[in-house]
C-alpha cells in the first residue's frame, strides 16, 4: 500500500470542495489550507490538466457546470 504524497492529498480535497461548491478560487485555496499562492495555483491548475475544471476569469469551476451568473460575475 502506498502513502499518498502531501501535494496529492491536498488535491483531493481541492477536487471535493470544488464538487461541493461547483467553483473555487487559488486565493480561497490560500486561506483555506493555509499554503502559499504558487502550490494553490499548481493545485488548481492540475485540475484544469485532468479536465476536471475549466478557468472563467480568475475562478475555477466544474467543467460543463458553468452558468450564466458565474461566467457573468467574471466579466
Amino acid at each position: 500500500m502506498s502513502e499518498k504524497t502531501e501535494e496529492t492529498e491536498l488535491y483531493e480535497l481541492v477536487l471535493e470542495r470544488l464538487h461541493d461548491d461547483k467553483e473555487i478560487t487559488v486565493v480561497f485555496v490560500v486561506r483555506w489550507l493555509r499554503i502559499g499562492y504558487d502550490r494553490a495555483t499548481r493545485i488548481c491548475n492540475r485540475l484544469v490538466d485532468e479536465g476536471v475544471a475549466e478557468i472563467h476569469g480568475s475562478i475555477y469551476v466544474i467543467r460543463g457546470k458553468a452558468d450564466e451568473s458565474t461566467i457573468s460575475n467574471v466579466v
